[in-house]
This record gives C-alpha cells, sequence and structure tokens, in this order.
C-alpha cells in the first residue's frame, strides 16, 4: 500500500466509522486530486484512490437496497440504459476474443511495447476484466448517491481544487526549485510525460502527462466558472474559492502546451458564452458575467497576438509530430476495423485509441457506443434541468468534449463521478438550500402578503 492509499483508508474508516452518508461523497471527491497515484497495487492491476472507496460503496449500497429497498432515485430511465450497456459490454468483451481471435487489432497490452501503440493479434488479456470492473463502479457509485438523503452541489469541487494546488505546486518546483513530494505522487508503474519530441518543459502537473492535466484544469475551470459567475444563491466564500482554483487552473493550462487543451478550450469557450449569458440573464449573476466577458475581451484585444502565438505554437507542433500520427492512426484504425467483427467490436480493453469515441466504436461497437451516449445526455439534460446542478453538468461536458479529442479511458475517475452526480444530484436533492432571487421573492410577496382593504373598490366589495 502506498502513502496515498493509507490516508484513502484512513479516511474511508473514518467516514464509515462516523456518518457514510454525509462524507462518502466527499472522499470520492478527493480521489479526483491524484487519479493517477496508485493506492494499492494489486499484482498488475494499480488501484487507485477513486476505485478503493468506490469499492466500499458497494457494501453500502446493498444494505441499503436490503434494509430500504429501491429508493426512488434509482427509477430513471439512466438506471435501466447503465445496466444495459453493462450487460452489452461485458458480453461482447467476453465472446469477441473468441469469435473473432487473431484479428489484428491496436493495443499497448503486449510484452515491450513500452505504453507505445502497436498491432497485435486479438486475445484476452488482463486489461478486459479490468474495464469491465470499471464500468461495474461506475453503476455502484451512480447508485449508491441515488441512496443519499442529499447530495451538496459543490461536491466536485474539493477534489479538483487540491489538483489544481499539487499541480501549480510542482510548476513552481519545476521552475523555482521549490520542495516537491514527488516520491509521494509519482509511482513506477505508470509512464510519464513531460517533455516534447524537442526537450521542451511542458507541466503535466500530478498528472501522468500534460494532456490530462488539461482535462482535468478545463473541467474545474467550467465548474469554477458556473459557481462564480452563474450559480444562484452560491455563497461569497464559495465564488472566491471559485474564483482561485479557476485562476490555478489557467495557469496549470498555459504551462502544459497542450494541444488537446487548446483545442478543447476554444470548443469550450463557444459553448459557454451562449450558456453563462443565458444562465445569467434570468439572474443578477447577468452583472458579474458581463463584467467578466468585457475583462476577458479586453485581455484578448490587448494580448491577441501572444495569445495567437501560443496556440499556434503548440498546435503546428503537435501537427505533424510522431505522436500525433501515431494517435490518428489509432483513430483511423479503430473506426475502419469495426469491419472485421461484423459492428460488435473488439471489447473493452483490447484496443487502443487516442480519443473517447472511436476507443468506445472500435470496443462495443456502435450499439455500445449508443448506450453509453445516451447515459451522457439524459445526465446533462437531467442536471441542467435544475439550477443547482449547472456546475455538475459543465464538467460532464467540459469532460466529454475534452476527451473527445484525446483520452480514450471512457471510465476516468472524473468522467465517472460527474455521470454519477449529474444522475443522483437532481434526484436525491442539494443539501445546501440556495437562496432565492430578489425577483422570486418579489413575485411571493405579491401572491402571500395580505391586502388591506383601503381601495374603495375593496371597501365597496366589503360592504
Amino acid at each position: 500500500m502506498t502513502p496515498w492509499g493509507l490516508l484513502i483508508v484512513v479516511l474511508l474508516l473514518a467516514a464509515l466509522l462516523t456518518d457514510p452518508p454525509r462524507w462518502m461523497p466527499w472522499l470520492l471527491s478527493l480521489t479526483l486530486a491524484l487519479p493517477k497515484t496508485a493506492a494499492l497495487i494489486a499484482g498488475p492491476f494499480p488501484l487507485g484512490g477513486f476505485q478503493l472507496v468506490s469499492l466500499a460503496c458497494a457494501p453500502l449500497l446493498l444494505h441499503h437496497l436490503a434494509t430500504r429497498g429501491v429508493p426512488p432515485a434509482m427509477k430513471q430511465p439512466a438506471t435501466w440504459v447503465l445496466f444495459g450497456l453493462l450487460g452489452w459490454a461485458a458480453s461482447v468483451t467476453a465472446l469477441s476474443p473468441t469469435l473473432f481471435y487473431g484479428t489484428t487489432i491496436f493495443t499497448s497490452q503486449v510484452e515491450n511495447s513500452e505504453g507505445l501503440v502497436v498491432e497485435a493479434p486479438l486475445t484476452y488479456t488482463s486489461s478486459n476484466l479490468a474495464q469491465i470492473g470499471y464500468l461495474g463502479l461506475l453503476i455502484v457509485v451512480v447508485l449508491y448517491l441515488c441512496t443519499l438523503p442529499r447530495l451538496d452541489p459543490r461536491v466536485l469541487l474539493p477534489g479538483l481544487a487540491v489538483g489544481m494546488f499539487l499541480s501549480t505546486w510542482r510548476l513552481a518546483g519545476d521552475r523555482a526549485g521549490v520542495p516537491f513530494p514527488t516520491e509521494l505522487i509519482d509511482r513506477s508503474t505508470y509512464l510519464y510525460v513531460d517533455l516534447t519530441g524537442d526537450g521542451t518543459y511542458r507541466l503535466r502537473g500530478v498528472f501522468t502527462e500534460p494532456s490530462v492535466l488539461a482535462l482535468y484544469a478545463l473541467a474545474a475551470l467550467a465548474l469554477c466558472l458556473v459557481l462564480a459567475l452563474a450559480q444562484r444563491g452560491a455563497s461569497v466564500a464559495t465564488r472566491w474559492v471559485a474564483t482561485g482554483v479557476a485562476l490555478l487552473a489557467v495557469v496549470n493550462l498555459i504551462f502544459s502546451r497542450s494541444g488537446t487543451g487548446v483545442v478543447a478550450g476554444g470548443l469550450l469557450l463557444v459553448i459557454a458564452v451562449p450558456t453563462l449569458l443565458g444562465a445569467g440573464g434570468r439572474s443578477r449573476a447577468i452583472g458579474p458575467i458581463a463584467i467578466g466577458m468585457c475583462g476577458a475581451a479586453a485581455l484578448a484585444l490587448v494580448m491577441h497576438r501572444q495569445v495567437l502565438d501560443y496556440a499556434g505554437g503548440i498546435i503546428g507542433t503537435k501537427v505533424g509530430s510522431t505522436s500525433y500520427n501515431a494517435r490518428t492512426q489509432s483513430d483511423i484504425e479503430a473506426l475502419t476495423g469495426i469491419g472485421d467483427t461484423f459492428g460488435l467490436g473488439v471489447g473493452l480493453g483490447s484496443t487502443r485509441s487516442s480519443s473517447l469515441w472511436p476507443y468506445l466504436f472500435a470496443s462495443i461497437g456502435p450499439v455500445g457506443t449508443a448506450l453509453f451516449a445516451a447515459v451522457v445526455v439524459l445526465a446533462v439534460v437531467g442536471a441542467w434541468r435544475s439550477p443547482a446542478w449547472h456546475g455538475a453538468a459543465a464538467v460532464l461536458v467540459a469532460t466529454v468534449v475534452t476527451k473527445s479529442i484525446a483520452g480514450s479511458a471512457p471510465f476516468e475517475p472524473l468522467l465517472v463521478l460527474a455521470l454519477a452526480v449529474c444522475l443522483a444530484g437532481p434526484r436525491v436533492g442539494a443539501s445546501e438550500r440556495l437562496r432565492p432571487r430578489v425577483e422570486d421573492t418579489a413575485d411571493l410577496r405579491d401572491f402571500s402578503a395580505p391586502r388591506s382593504p383601503s381601495s374603495t373598490e375593496d371597501r365597496a366589495l366589503l360592504s
């Protein structure tokens, strides 16, 4: 067990012995701070903190179902879609290596591949079992959160905030020599990337590579923008914390020099501007949003040349590089190779792609991909209907958009917890009661305040 795993176990025991419904969601969030740091190494499987806490949720879920029955929050279409996804993915993963044995696939699960994607014949690997297990943990987390009496809409913030702080701390260590606990975070079971092909420094923070840092930084930025600018009823302290975390996320993004971050950030910006204006236009948040956007526009006008040079340099360096060509080729082969399995897929964990949707398409075919997409759509739509959960919806959208460009792991801890919070949160309700808007209280006063018979018409009616 690693030091990170020991800390998680201590906190887990404390949560289980005191008030699990209150503390388990926050502990799940805390594990997002170090999602790529192994907590427990069991044979070939490095178990992360998130997986460790998710496993502890399983007996709590079973106890609730046995003693209190199925809660109303579980009775939603997304639950059945998730079980359908599990059944389909498990069947394809179990059968495809036998039915299509020897089919050429792209994978890194071979000896001496050193983490690189190479051609190999389709066969069973330990990754097949691991990926099905991760999918099962996704369902466990979703169902467990549905058993809670309440859930805090800010539950995703602590883990992302700690992850951004630690990543900036590493930047200070790399650039200014500030002591950083590298030996407690980096493990030999992962392949780490923090330099380009020509030796240029790229910040990876507490993650395995800069693109993963960009994924978590964009998710943190999306959440914090909603909490700081558009969340109705958020406290002043929450807004200040969100603003600080957003600044750390921006710093980490800049020094990551990630092409994934540049492209995904541009796409999310196109989505965020009308969305924030729409959310803020119906509340007093339109003022901070307008000020923030005007400030960003002014900064862009002043520094537009530096911004364009920065983005152009990153994209220009990335396009045509060896890693870009390899990743593009793996996506193309994944999309074109689905015909070799007659549309079924090669199974979860059998292939390796650069981005999310080609990986799903190659692994579980169009049927499984459609089921996964349906879960995401149901989660985003359900969360966005409730203003309290706009932040969770923003995290999920940012994660899916970024992984659509680079990042094939469909059961990343951030994606799993964001899905679970979006599906369970609006169903169980928010533990923090948001303050009503001024216009809402005015409307209520109009209907609820007793009227005195002061007018001539009223006195006439009374007489």
